[in-house]
């Protein structure tokens, strides 16, 4: 007889470690005793990390051997959160965590000058005082930040690059330099507008600490934050609505969503049926012969795993944002406070990419930028610094810390894949080639190597790569090889396996986002 596949989802139990995590987000707040914060902050990490570690393998989508696609894209997250666990537990500084808003942001994509001045004068004078007196802590030239430490001494933290958005070692290059430019506060009133009261010697609500630290923690990217993205690197991101245009924002939220939804199915199609149909539509319809036409077929689904994933996180991303906007709609006392500032877009057109260094820097998301530098790049800048003097170790710290970024990108998506798989028989290890094993690995290391090398190019030429060889070049690296490399070791790891045929989708699986991932026997025919 038949075994019976039954679907469900995860127990809440597999999100034990998120409690911890907000306990540490809490303890961030500048209301609470730097001594007791950073004692408590630490020991919280143990059960944070151990609880994010160890939930992908004990609670997944069943049945698992036909959801390793959808449990790899649940588990990836979770080397994020231990990073992130890290990064708060450790961090000396906590007023890199201040909230300073986007005020004197009228150059910055998505803002527009006559909406900023006519939200300002809408704040009432003791906010703006207060708001000014933050904006004052958090900002300071161009090079450095001067931050108001918790004992209220006046420090200079220098931020240092971001190499899984700037991962490169060379001062020449627009992606490196330090520190950013700190938006300021425009003053809209929501949860963390009055948070800054607490940076400047005021008392603060104990609900409204919970609440900002609440923010905090769903604020992966920190857009109004001082650790936010360089804003340089956003100078070319599509505009978003002014603040208060919601109805604007919602249509191209929406818009982006559908969009992904379909780039996303059409992807499944072409992963699911590379040994079948598409070889069969590419003979019928183009005159492909059959013996090119399965290649062609394996190259276009390797193509569709990069192209798939860059879909679901623009969905996933769409739809929190679309979230978040419907809880600003909720009765007042359950509100959520919503500024489409916060919510730019998560890409800047990465397939016109015209160097490696660009992409990674400037087009790519910034999810996961600020856990990679503190815990990854930061440290190792600052040990080779230390053993080789900055003279030397400038350059080499750069290096390594780039090349040590992207193999903490490389452990994120092999924890992912390796916890979905975990426990699953027979396993692929010994009959498949290193390659095939090991190929996203090598493709993420391999972007630190290339971005090195456009480094010794810009040096010894003078120019940067770019134009249209940048692009031939950038594409090449990160679309085709990630292809070859990423896309074919995932397939070959089982990402796509026991999805259902074409002819077995339910409706459902057309028409909801990211639906066509679950595994049989939901919604299925």
């Amino acid at each position: 007889m038949g075994t019976t596949l039954e679907f469900s989802l995860p127990p809440i139990s597999a999100l034990a470690f998120v409690p911890f995590i907000y306990l540490q987000a809490v303890l961030l707040q500048p209301s609470i005793p730097n001594r007791i914060s950073r004692i408590l902050r630490i020991l919280l990490c143990i059960p944070a990390i151990y609880l994010a570690a160890v939930g992908p393998f004990r609670h997944r989508i069943e049945p698992v051997r036909y959801a390793i696609g959808a449990n790899f894209r649940a588990s990836i997250f979770h080397p994020a959160f231990i990073l992130k666990a890290l990064e708060w537990g450790f961090a000396r500084d906590r007023s890199t965590f201040a909230w300073v808003g986007f005020e004197n942001e009228d150059s910055a994509p998505g803002s527009n000058a006559s909406d900023l001045h006519s939200e300002d004068e809408k704040v009432p004078p003791k906010r703006r005082r207060i708001r000014n007196e933050a904006n004052l802590s958090a900002l300071a030239g161009s090079k450095s930040i001067p931050t108001i430490n918790i004992r209220g001494q006046r420090n200079m933290s220098e931020q240092l690059p971001t190499p899984p958005d700037s991962p490169t070692n060379s001062e020449a290059s627009d992606v490196v330099e330090a520190s950013p430019i700190v938006p300021l506060d425009l003053g809209i009133y929501g949860p963390t507008a009055d948070s800054k009261s607490s940076w400047t010697g005021d008392k603060t609500p104990m609900i409204q600490v919970l609440r900002d630290a609440l923010h905090l923690c769903t604020s992966m990217r920190g857009y109004g934050y001082a650790f936010a993205p360089p804003k340089r690197s956003m100078a070319s991101r599509p505009r978003t609505p002014p603040p208060s245009a919601h109805g604007p924002f919602a249509r191209q939220a929406l818009w982006r969503l559908f969009r992904s939804h379909l780039i996303s199915t059409i992807c499944q199609i072409l992963l699911i049926h590379r040994d079948d149909a598409i070889p069969y539509w590419l003979r019928t319809y183009l005159s492909i012969p059959i013996a090119h036409a399965k290649p062609i077929a394996h190259f276009l689904a390797y193509l569709s795993v990069g192209f798939s994933l860059h879909a679901q996180m623009l969905i996933g991303f769409e739809g929190a944002s679309l979230i978040f906007l419907a809880l600003h709609y909720l009765p007042r006392p359950l509100q959520v406070k919503f500024d489409t500032r916060e919510w730019a877009p998560l890409f800047d057109r990465p397939f016109e990419m015209s160097s490696v260094t660009e992409f990674w820097g400037k087009q790519w998301h910034a999810l996961f930028r600020k856990p990679f530098t503190s815990v990854g790049y930061e440290p190792v800048v600052a040990v080779v610094n230390a053993v080789a003097g900055k003279k030397l170790g400038k350059s080499v710290g750069r290096t390594l810390g780039a090349v040590l970024v992207f193999g903490l990108s490389a452990w994120m998506h092999d924890f992912g894949l390796w916890s979905a798989r975990y426990g699953l028989s027979p396993s692929p290890i010994r009959k498949l080639s290193f390659l095939q094993r090991h190929g996203a690995n090598l493709f993420f290391l391999l972007q630190a190597l290339c971005i090195i090398f456009e480094q010794i190019y810009t040096r010894t030429t003078k120019r940067k790569v770019a134009g249209w060889w940048g692009r031939i070049w950038s594409l090449f690296v990160i679309v085709v090889l990630g292809s070859l490399l990423a896309g074919r070791s995932w397939i070959a790891l089982g990402l796509v396996d026991g999805l259902p045929s074409l002819d077995r989708w339910g409706w459902q699986r057309w028409l909801l986002p990211t639906v066509c991932l679950a595994p049989p026997p939901l919604w299925v025919k």
